[in-house]
């Protein structure tokens, strides 16, 4: 099982500056590949849209989170479980903003 590493607000500083989402987009499916899902939604946040993408830190486990949110049809799990222990940290939330700019979920 291959686990890969957080992107922090420290690797977002180093990222080259982006003129809109496009941009952004191309850079982060280059950098993460297969590991960047998405967008799975998007949103018009002070008036401007931002797109929802999830990095994928821990492929097994976010795929085992997957097949038990279709399997119950919900995406509110109990985290405490035994079965969904983990699922949380099997990713990590990316918003990407229409002018560019990128945020993490710690």
């Amino acid at each position: 099982m291959t686990k890969f590493k957080r992107i922090t607000k420290e690797d977002i500083k180093l990222f080259p500056e982006f003129k809109n989402h496009e941009e952004a987009i191309d850079f982060l499916r280059n950098k993460y590949k297969d590991n960047l899902l998405g967008p799975s939604d998007d949103a018009t946040v002070d008036g401007k849209k931002v797109y929802f993408f999830s990095y994928i830190l821990d492929r097994d486990t976010f795929e085992r989170m997957q097949a038990w949110i279709e399997k119950h049809q919900t995406r509110v799990f109990p985290p405490w479980k035994e079965e969904t222990r983990g699922f949380t940290a099997s990713y990590q939330s990316v918003h990407i903003w229409e002018d560019g700019k990128i945020k993490v979920s710690s």
